[in-house]
């Protein structure tokens, strides 16, 4: 798989996972009338990560992180060859 193709599959699993956060937070803000949020800033490879709550901020942190590991693999496979 060329980068192009790799940055294409991960720009719509990103759209796919928010997506799919928007749906289940309106859901459960419905029946709680609780919103919790967070949100992942990259400056370069660093995730910088904001939320209203430990829980939010640690799922935030994980899938900073996890899209740090995919694009390090990504960038090691890439050049690899």
């Amino acid at each position: 798989m060329d980068l192009t193709a790799g940055g294409t599959v991960l720009i719509i699993l990103g759209m796919l996972f928010i997506a799919i956060g928007l749906l289940v937070e309106l859901l459960s803000a419905s029946r709680s009338g609780e919103v919790h949020g967070a949100a992942v800033v990259f400056i370069g490879p660093i995730p910088l990560v904001f939320a209203t709550d430990r829980r939010s901020a640690f799922l935030a942190l994980m899938a900073g992180l996890a899209v740090v590991v995919v694009w390090l693999l990504i960038s090691i496979l890439s050049t690899a060859r």
